[in-house]
């Protein structure tokens, strides 16, 4: 459960994510753990202005990252990652961005970067550009 408000520095793990959604780009991975920061979900709140649509859905964020239903890599940085989740209520697809570590740093977790919404079209481009490494069957 993602909490309405957290200090900056404070630290929660929202969710454990599957080796298969990013063993394309992080094979050696170990910890498949995800945390948010204060200071992010201040920032994803802070975002509201921008992205109605994803305010209300802050609480689905976890459920994003552990059943996406595709996982895009990010164009310019390896350690970024892009999960996709469906929602039909809005007809639009829910994305986390999520910094992966894969520097091995002891006791640093995966972590969220951000959150909003995202039309089908965003989705399709990246899978035309060959940034795709993980799809529900």
């Amino acid at each position: 459960m993602i909490p309405p408000t957290m200090e900056p520095d404070e630290v929660l793990e929202i969710a454990t994510i599957k080796r298969e959604f990013v063993e394309k780009i992080a094979p050696e991975l170990e910890n498949y753990v995800v945390v948010l920061t204060g200071d992010r979900l201040r920032h994803i709140r802070a975002s509201r202005q921008r992205d109605q649509l994803a305010f209300p859905r802050i609480s689905k964020i976890p459920e994003v990252l552990t059943a996406p239903n595709k996982v895009c890599k990010n164009r310019e940085d390896p350690e970024i990652a892009n999960f996709y989740k469906w929602d039909p209520t809005i007809g639009k697809y829910l994305r986390v961005t999520l910094w992966i570590n894969v520097s091995k740093t002891k006791g640093k977790s995966n972590s969220v970067l951000g959150f909003r919404v995202c039309d089908v079209e965003e989705v399709e481009k990246d899978i035309r550009k060959g940034l795709l490494i993980y799809k529900k069957e």
